[in-house]
């Protein structure tokens, strides 16, 4: 099993991204080699750019429960894609989303949760979870990975 072609590609990530990666492969450093650069996936499988092929216990942290390119999700993307990809405005696929949570967990009913609020990372989940506290709140600055969010301080 070689991985020239990785090794390769990561010496120059290191010249074009922060360490050498855009993701939590940093976290390579630490325990010391290069990370793998992958091709492509296949169901339960990533293959790197040097042809060795892995079982892929990750899944992308869990949004592939399905594999890689599994063909119903496959062909779902391509059906969705061909209406748009970004709209910067309200759609009513997040309709769509947004009612399918609330059936797949009614629980969230019963811990007050009326409404569904998909985020995009962890960082705008935790503003959205301030703004919803800043009522009972002072107006303190809000820190999180970097220079400091302020909120604006509540009426009343």
């Amino acid at each position: 099993m070689t991985h020239e072609a990785s090794e390769l590609l990561f010496r120059e990530a290191l010249e074009l991204l922060p360490g050498g990666v855009s993701s939590p492969v940093r976290a390579f450093r630490a325990v010391g080699g290069s990370p793998l650069f992958i091709e492509r996936g296949e169901g339960p499988y990533l293959v790197d750019v040097d042809g060795n092929r892995y079982v892929d216990y990750v899944l992308s942290w869990g949004p592939l429960i399905l594999g890689h390119a599994h063909p119903r999700v496959v062909a779902a993307l391509s059906e969705a894609a061909g209406s748009g990809t970004s709209f910067g405005a309200p759609s009513p696929l997040e309709l769509e989303l947004a009612r399918l949570i609330r059936e797949a967990m009614p629980s969230l009913e019963l811990g007050g949760a009326e409404r569904v609020a998909p985020m995009r990372s962890a960082a705008e989940a935790l503003l959205l979870l301030a703004d919803i506290g800043a009522p009972a709140q002072p107006a303190e600055p809000l820190y999180v990975e970097g220079p400091p969010i302020h909120r604006k301080k509540a009426d009343g």
